[in-house]
């Protein structure tokens, strides 16, 4: 018999899932926002570096376009 086709791409693994549901209701039992309110900042930059893409690109995967717009009152 053939494989089957499998987990589709970008479904997350039941254990991976179940953890992270659990760790979002720890957090939230422990405050939300506030539990990273109390973190140390050094601990607060890590995970927030963790978080943060590494590799950034634009539509279909090309170059990201960046659009300056200048806010204020136009008399500068």
């Amino acid at each position: 018999m053939p494989p089957g086709p499998g987990r589709p791409k970008g479904l997350k693994n039941k254990f991976t899932r179940d953890v992270r549901e659990m760790v979002l209701q720890a957090i939230n039992a422990r405050g939300g926002v506030k539990f990273f309110e109390r973190l140390e900042d050094r601990d607060l930059a890590r995970l927030a570096a963790r978080l943060i893409p590494h590799a950034i690109e634009g539509d279909s995967g090309g170059p990201v376009i960046v659009k300056i717009i200048k806010l204020g009152n136009g008399k500068e």
